[in-house]
């Protein structure tokens, strides 16, 4: 049987329709790459060492980068025009590949955001990993089992012939384990919501979190149901049409969740920051340089009264916060007193002291 008598041929019917829908979803996700650039930046710099990133951070560039492969190779297959049958027998698989590997590192982005919500309850911790293992092997069975490609001699995409037409039940267990992690957070997101309300901060946060799981649930759901549809309704040429689509709106909406986490934290983080004051004026180069390093001595001196007066804090409940700060008055005669050899000799000295 030659390549054009094969039951599966791309009909012309539906090329207008998959080209649009992947144009389409290239175009969101170029122009969300475009404007997430400067929070890329900020999550890798604020990270202590570039080669001992935080769990969050591997995360992002994961959900970042592995979902950015998947178009490509998606649509390299869909749009390029030297495919044979040969070639194709090889290359029509990896798209699939890479797209539970997507999938598998969005899931796990939801079931870490659950759990802390849980605050790290061990039963959710367990349910959310049994959950996580057995969606993740059936989306491979179901995404894997009897895939063919689809060739109409110079395209290449992946299909599921009608009668082993499983493919469709890795969209069901998706929006199976979308569903559950939404629950699950909900119930959690409540608890605090009832018992912390006079909390302006916190009840922001949860706002954000339970604002964002909804989003996620809603858009991925929604991009779920239609690639169902064309599953179950359409031919086999259109299966693939809102892949692309779908692989599109996971990277979006999994990065979302990890953007705004990290802003949240970063805004905490700066409004809690201590403030420095010193009382009296500094005249000269050296007497700033002893304010500026006496911060950092005040720092464990307050660690030691704290430990020494661990046992009162618990006994009346009050928490205290201290808060320092410095004022520099800038005075121009003492400036010019000290020449730059001086403050050369000063530095040398204060290294060996």
């Amino acid at each position: 049987m030659s390549l054009f008598d094969h039951p599966w041929k791309q009909p012309d019917l539906t090329t207008s329709t998959d080209e649009y829908l992947r144009v389409a979803s290239l175009s969101i996700a170029l122009y969300d790459y475009i404007i997430t650039l400067p929070a890329e930046w900020r999550f890798y710099s604020s990270q202590r060492s570039l080669l001992q990133p935080s769990f969050s951070c591997c995360l992002f560039f994961l959900i970042r980068y592995v979902s950015a492969l998947v178009m490509v190779l998606s649509n390299i297959g869909f749009f390029s025009r030297s495919f044979i049958a040969e070639s194709c027998r090889r290359y029509y698989i990896v798209a699939p590949i890479f797209k539970v590997f997507q999938s598998m590192i969005s899931q796990t982005i939801l079931g870490l955001r659950t759990y802390n919500i849980s605050r790290r309850s061990r039963v959710v911790g367990a349910v959310l990993l049994v959950l996580f293992l057995i969606v993740t092997v059936l989306q491979w069975f179901t995404n894997m089992y009897e895939r063919m490609p689809i060739s109409d001699s110079v395209s290449c995409v992946p299909g599921n012939a009608e009668e082993h037409l499983v493919a469709w039940l890795y969209y069901l267990f998706s929006m199976f384990y979308d569903f559950a992690t939404l629950c699950i957070s909900v119930y959690y997101l409540s608890q605090f919501t009832a018992k912390r309300s006079k909390s302006t901060r916190l009840a922001r946060a949860i706002r954000m979190m339970l604002y964002d799981g909804l989003a996620y649930f809603v858009a991925l759901t929604g991009v779920n149901i239609f690639n169902t549809i064309l599953y179950r309704a359409s031919d086999e040429a259109l299966q693939s049409a809102s892949a692309s689509l779908g692989y599109a709106v996971t990277w979006i909406m999994s990065q979302k969740i990890l953007i705004r986490l990290h802003n949240a934290a970063a805004d905490h983080a700066q409004d809690t920051a201590p403030a420095v004051i010193v009382a009296h004026p500094l005249r000269s180069a050296r007497d700033i340089n002893d304010a500026v390093r006496s911060q950092f001595e005040l720092n464990s001196i307050d660690h030691v009264s704290k430990a020494g007066h661990a046992e009162e804090q618990q006994q009346l409940s009050v928490e205290v916060r201290v808060e320092r700060f410095m004022t520099v008055e800038y005075d121009p005669e003492a400036y010019g007193r000290e020449s730059h050899g001086l403050r050369s000799i000063w530095g040398s000295a204060s290294g060996h002291r």
